[in-house]
């Protein structure tokens, strides 16, 4: 995967983390429930940048 598409994940990763992480806040105004979810879109941005090593082979 090239860097613009990787960068371009991490852009749209970012979003939902901060609008669902304050929504979190808003409703729980807890600051653990937003920091699980935000390891749980830092884990998911992960997966999708490192964790699929074959991503369609050229025949």
């Amino acid at each position: 995967m090239d860097l613009p598409r990787k960068l371009g994940i991490l852009i749209v990763m970012i979003v939902p983390g901060f609008v669902i992480g304050g929504a979190l806040w808003s409703v729980m105004h807890s600051w653990i429930a937003v920091w699980i979810w935000e390891i749980l879109v830092a884990i998911g941005c992960g997966y999708f940048l490192f964790g699929r090593k074959s991503s369609g082979g050229k025949a």
